[in-house]
Parts: C-alpha cells; structure tokens; sequence
C-alpha cells in the first residue's frame, strides 16, 4: 500500500489504487478547486476568453510544478523563458 508507481506531476504520486496525490492532497481535491476557481471568475464577470486562458496557464504550469508550493510556482514563472505578454499573464 502506498507504493509509488510513478510520478506523472511534479510533487505528486501515483498509489496502487491509481489516485494521484501531492502529500495528503488528491489530484480530484486540485480539480475541485479550478472548477470553484472557474466559478469564481464566471461570478465576477471575466469573459469566457479570459477564463479559457487563466485553465490553459494553470494546466501548463501544473504538468511541471507543484501548484500546492507558492514559491516553486513563483520561481518556474520567474525562470521560464516566457514569450511575449505572457510572463504577464503568469504572475
């Protein structure tokens, strides 16, 4: 139980009952957020465009940090050799 069978994402796990998880954290509990994050901008008035951009930023920065550690995030975006407005749009 608990064996790792590989690590898909930065800082995460994958248990023999095939659940990622990132510490105590599931992968289903950082879904569970972007949809209540999704929600959020929906409420607050962003356009669909703004919002599709803000998933599409989060879902590439989660395939190569742990989203769950606000430094590491804050020193991938500083790093990465962004393009353009980008870098704007990361930080």
């Amino acid at each position: 139980m608990g064996e790792k069978l590989q690590t898909p994402i930065n800082g995460t796990e994958r248990n023999k009952g095939g659940l990622q998880t990132l510490g105590s954290l599931s992968i289903q509990s950082l879904e569970s957020s972007l949809d209540s994050f999704i929600e959020y901008l929906k409420d607050q008035g962003y356009r669909e465009s703004t919002i599709r951009t803000k998933v599409k930023l989060i879902s590439f920065l989660r395939k190569r940090v742990n989203l769950w550690d606000q430094k590491a995030v804050k020193k991938y975006i500083h790093n990465y050799d962004w393009h353009g407005k980008r870098k704007n749009n990361a930080s």
